[in-house]
């Protein structure tokens, strides 16, 4: 279930909080749920707040009706021409999740809601062993109780070398650290 980025359509788009987060430093990512359009309301109202307890404002939503229409109180907001364009990978009969904030919020909140939707709909083949070389960490965070830069890997990592010019202009979104991690499942 990867995250797609949204941020582009989000910025064109009418729905205030997409555009906010698009045009204001912040991303928007997508989670599609195959087959997702036939949780109930109250379930997917049940995953805002699963959201929310984990730092996001909310969780914003759609389903893809068999018509290929929009349905979702955000619907209206929206141009399903330019939806369709913007994430083809989202059929018929789909639920899509998004979440807009800053990369950090985004990341964490859709990352978690997408572990917890994988164990839910069985998903996840428990019985498998896959290891996973982890690149790209971003370099930094902002610390706003400390008023500074933090480290997130750790301190004793350098920036990217195709990266260094953009500590002037956008470390926490673009600056990459040489690091990396191997997860086991």
């Amino acid at each position: 279930m990867p995250l797609y980025d949204m941020t582009a359509f989000g910025a064109a788009s009418e729905f205030k909080v997409f555009k906010d987060a698009a045009t204001k430093g912040g991303i928007v990512k997508a989670l599609i749920v195959k087959g997702g359009a036939t949780l109930s309301r109250t379930r997917i109202d049940a995953l805002g707040e699963t959201a929310k307890s984990f730092g996001a404002k909310g969780l914003a939503w759609l389903k893809l009706t068999a018509e290929g229409q929009l349905e979702s109180v955000i619907a209206k907001f929206l141009d399903a021409k330019a939806f369709a364009a913007a994430l083809p990978e989202a059929k018929p009969g789909d639920l899509v999740l998004f979440g807009a904030d800053k990369s950090s919020v985004v990341h964490d909140v859709m990352g978690r809601i997408r572990l917890l939707l994988g164990e839910e709909l069985k998903l996840i083949d428990t019985t498998a062993w896959k290891p996973l070389w982890v690149v790209d960490f971003p370099m930094l965070d902002y610390d706003a109780e400390q008023k500074r830069y933090v480290a997130i890997h750790h301190p004793f990592t350098a920036a990217l070398d195709e990266d260094l010019g953009l500590f002037e202009t956008d470390p926490l979104e673009k600056v990459k650290a040489k690091a990396y991690d191997m997860v086991l499942n």
